[in-house]
């Protein structure tokens, strides 16, 4: 229970906050803003932090045509008692809100500092192997790293090392590149994106030009922002396609025995060794 108290006097106002707000309510004088922060407010520990959102509050609910959102609170249809609850929890909400609203400008202005071309630059190497490929021009030595490819159960492991699926180019090669023996898979991503001798072994390594076949197939996002939110959101989509399997290794892509040679419809994959003991480590490997 919460009791009210009575204002029937300047020291009561003066002295009690329940006085202050009830009265505020009720008296039309009191609810107009100051234009600038009072000697009171300025008494109030961090009070120029506060006084920005604090003033704007208060020219809202004091304008004759208020806000949407102020409208269809009804406020005034509050009783003194909700009126003191409401107020006590509007409080711990803005005082959260304000907090998060700081974190945001702080990480706006060290967004400021990044440097467009060098983090694009840093981009095109994560998803081409070198920083001036394009998905028109990309190769498969630029995706792997290497001019002589491995064997694909060798360089279908997402792994930093040279002639691995270090990038994403050579990771969609890996899920996508046709088979060149037996009933190896095809068409697993779109005919576009097999390639065009196809790959098993490193004796027969993929054409050049099979890195850029599949590049290009990719979902069109030109013109769109790469934020950090939306990489985010990439990157827990994509760990969401990996499937274990009785080894604790993990698999994206089509997974059927123990590997990914496409070598009689084993599987077309890229192979994260380690992932159930080690998850986190084992998609920053195909970040």
């Amino acid at each position: 229970m919460v009791n009210t108290p009575t204002c029937l006097s300047a020291e009561a106002l003066k002295g009690d906050e329940n006085c202050r707000r009830k009265t505020f309510y009720s008296d039309e004088a009191l609810k107009k803003p100051h234009t600038e922060a009072q000697p009171e407010h300025k008494k109030i520990s961090d009070y120029a932090k506060y006084w920005p959102d604090r003033h704007g509050a208060a020219t809202a609910l004091a304008a004759t045509k208020k806000p949407d959102e102020v409208e269809k609170a009804k406020l005034q249809e509050l009783t003194e008692k909700q009126r003191q609850i409401a107020h006590e929890r509007l409080r711990e909400i803005a005082e959260v809100a304000r907090q998060v609203k700081e974190q945001a400008l702080n990480d706006a202005g060290t967004a400021d500092d990044i440097k467009k071309d060098t983090e694009m630059q840093a981009l095109k190497t994560v998803f081409f192997g070198v920083a001036t490929a394009t998905s028109e021009t990309v190769t498969t030595t630029n995706a792997f790293g290497t001019g002589r490819i491995n064997a694909r159960d060798t360089a279908c492991e997402a792994d930093s090392e040279k002639g691995k699926a270090k990038t994403l180019v050579a990771q969609l090669m890996c899920v996508c590149t046709k088979a060149t023996q037996g009933l190896g898979i095809t068409k697993a991503c779109t005919a576009a994106a097999d390639g065009g001798t196809g790959w098993n072994s490193g004796s027969a390594s993929p054409d050049a030009n099979d890195a850029s076949d599949g590049a290009k197939k990719r979902p069109p996002a030109k013109g769109r922002q790469i934020a950090a939110v939306r990489l985010r959101t990439a990157i827990d989509a994509v760990a969401k396609l990996v499937h274990l399997t009785s080894n604790s290794d993990g698999y994206i892509g089509v997974y059927q025995t123990t590997c990914c040679t496409v070598a009689n419809t084993a599987c077309m994959c890229v192979k994260i060794s380690n992932y159930k003991s080690n998850p986190t480590d084992g998609i920053k490997k195909l970040q």
